[in-house]
């Protein structure tokens, strides 16, 4: 019964199926941030409608060029 048990668990996963997963998962959090930091910025821009467009393209520049982790 044991053996049968074991068997249907089935074989523990090797390090690179769980490196390969991780790096599945890590993939998909970073698109689905990039997705809803793009959703965030489009919501902003839509939302003001007294801005000309060079006013806002250097208010997102900053934002981009003075964020924490900017290069």
């Amino acid at each position: 019964m044991l053996a049968y048990s074991l068997l249907r668990l089935g074989p523990e996963p090797s390090a690179s199926e769980r490196l390969v997963s991780k790096a599945s998962s890590l993939r998909s959090q970073l698109e689905h941030g990039l997705k809803e930091t793009i959703y965030n910025m489009f919501s902003w821009v839509r939302d003001q409608p007294d801005r000309d467009l060079d006013g806002l393209m250097k208010d997102i520049d900053h934002l981009f060029l003075h964020s924490e982790g900017s290069l």
